[in-house]
């Protein structure tokens, strides 16, 4: 199977992902049919489209952001209950 998502990924249809999946484990691994046979293809074999866009670097972006306004919040309230204890001496 690990092959199969290899010929997948690289934008093979399904049908064609599974066959160079089948060819590369009997020649590679074993060509006993026990071990490759079972594995067929139902459905449409139209390639998967995988989408490598992420917006990982958006949402750290963002998070770091927001920790940085709470620290700046958490730290205004400290200076003034600390100050407000400074004037009441």
């Amino acid at each position: 199977m690990k092959f199969f998502y290899e010929f997948l990924s690289d934008g093979q249809t399904k049908s064609e992902a599974l066959r160079n999946a089948k060819i590369r484990f009997i020649d590679e691994i074993d060509p006993n049919p026990y071990y490759w046979a079972a594995f067929t293809l139902s459905g449409n074999s139209n390639p998967i489209q995988f989408v490598n866009d992420s917006n990982i670097y958006i949402y750290l972006f963002g998070l770091i952001i927001l920790l940085l306004l709470r620290y700046l919040y958490i730290k205004k309230n400290y200076l003034v209950r600390h100050n407000d204890f400074r004037s009441r001496l």
